[in-house]
């Protein structure tokens, strides 16, 4: 099996291309998530953005965040008592569809550290 891009978003933005209106949209969205590190949205108006929107602001957020996991090389699991975290099984908000629409969601979630289960 192969290993999925470095940035999934920067592909994702080629594919679905967001037009001026949506890129805004995007921006005012990253700056809102810069400031309060999450979304303060209802998660149903969230998922119903358009794809291209969703993949600008990931995009966008990508460019300015690592992907990687903080605790990536911890060896045991002793960070679960140490942090605050939120397990998201993203396949619980019913989201029509899609692994951006999904990921949208997670946006939402008004907490320091999620950590998402490959399921």
């Amino acid at each position: 099996m192969d290993e999925p891009p470095k940035n999934i978003w920067k592909q994702l933005v080629r594919l679905f291309h967001a037009n001026e209106s949506e890129s805004e949209r995007a921006a005012e969205l990253f700056r809102e998530c810069e400031c309060s590190e999450y979304l303060e949205r209802p998660a149903a108006k969230l998922i119903g953005c358009a794809v291209p929107l969703i993949a600008d602001f990931f995009r966008r957020v990508s460019l300015m965040h690592s992907p990687e996991s903080p605790v990536r090389r911890r060896c045991d699991t002793r960070w679960m008592i140490e942090f605050d975290y939120t397990l998201v099984d993203i396949r619980a908000p019913g989201c029509p569809g899609t692994f951006p629409r999904a990921a949208i969601f997670l946006t939402t979630v008004e907490n320091p550290g999620d950590y998402y289960s490959p399921a």
